[in-house]
């Protein structure tokens, strides 16, 4: 980052500006554009000659092109996985490690009084940069800036059915009773830069628990995983039964008929007992006779 009061020996604006266009790859016909887009407000005379408004308007092509990335090269996918995956693709995480990987952050004027850049000024300026571009050279230019900037986490994709886990599992809630999946963390443990969380996720009256992971994130996708299989298992649940029972009633008939031809039911009378049926038949038989 470079500060207003900065001695003789650090680098120019100027200089600054062209290091930032061959990080980016894009040279400006009008440096000034790009000049704000590197001003946060605190070096900046009003809050109109920072970067802020770019950093508005970059938010929006990103996801403007993002959007168009994912519907073009996923076609199969439903609008709630495609949700996701743009929400990941945008966000302050990664658009921090994407600034991260192009070091603007050395490129950033900075007033006195901001001793550092924290994650989200290197996000911001990421956002306000490819608006420049868009400002300077129209969208083809941005898009070609996003796609490249971008494309490790472009090429991830997300495809892992895992990853989607969560949204997966909101759409099948959602078209079963309007139900709302509600994430809670059960446990921590291990040392603070090694540290591993257990999260459960209840879908009404269910609650399903999660393996150990690495991060909150990963946690919630691993319980809504599991309570992904879980919750449709239960939606199916009543055909299973019906299916279940069917075979269960022919097979009980089938003995019930050969017991009652080999034993005496509790209605038949007892061996001790007279047979009124068969005293008649031998009456019968005597009077013929």
């Amino acid at each position: 980052m470079a500060t207003l009061d900065d001695n003789s020996d650090s680098p120019t604006r100027e200089e600054l500006m062209k290091r930032c266009e061959e990080a980016i790859q894009y040279e400006f016909k009008d440096a000034s554009v790009l000049r704000r887009s590197l001003t946060h407000s605190s070096a900046a005379t009003t809050r109109l000659d920072c970067n802020e408004r770019l950093e508005f308007l970059g938010d929006a092509i990103l996801g403007v092109v993002i959007c168009e990335y994912l519907f073009a090269r996923f076609p199969d996918r439903r609008e709630g996985q495609l949700t996701q995956q743009k929400s990941h693709l945008v966000s302050r995480a990664v658009c921090t490690d994407v600034g991260n990987r192009l070091k603007l952050h050395e490129f950033i004027f900075v007033g006195k009084g901001l001793p550092s850049i924290p994650d989200s000024l290197k996000a911001a300026v990421v956002e306000s940069v490819i608006a420049a571009i868009y400002m300077d050279g129209g969208l083809d230019e941005a898009r070609e800036f996003i796609l490249r900037a971008f494309e490790p986490e472009l090429e991830d994709g997300g495809d892992s059915e895992a990853d989607n886990s969560k949204s997966l599992l909101q759409e099948e809630t959602q078209k079963h009773g309007n139900l709302v999946p509600r994430y809670e963390i059960l446990n921590e443990r291990g040392p603070d830069h090694a540290r591993e969380f257990q999260v459960s996720v209840s879908v009404g009256e269910q609650q399903f628990v999660g393996d150990w992971a690495r991060s909150k994130k990963l946690a919630e996708q691993d319980a809504a995983f599991l309570a992904l299989g879980g919750f449709q298992l239960s939606i199916a649940a009543p055909e299973l039964s019906d299916a279940a029972e069917s075979p269960m009633e022919n097979s009980t008939t089938a003995p019930r008929d050969v017991s009652n031809s080999d034993m005496p039911s509790i209605n038949e009378p007892s061996i001790n007992e007279p047979n009124s049926d068969a005293a008649v038949t031998d009456t019968n038989e005597v009077k013929r006779s």
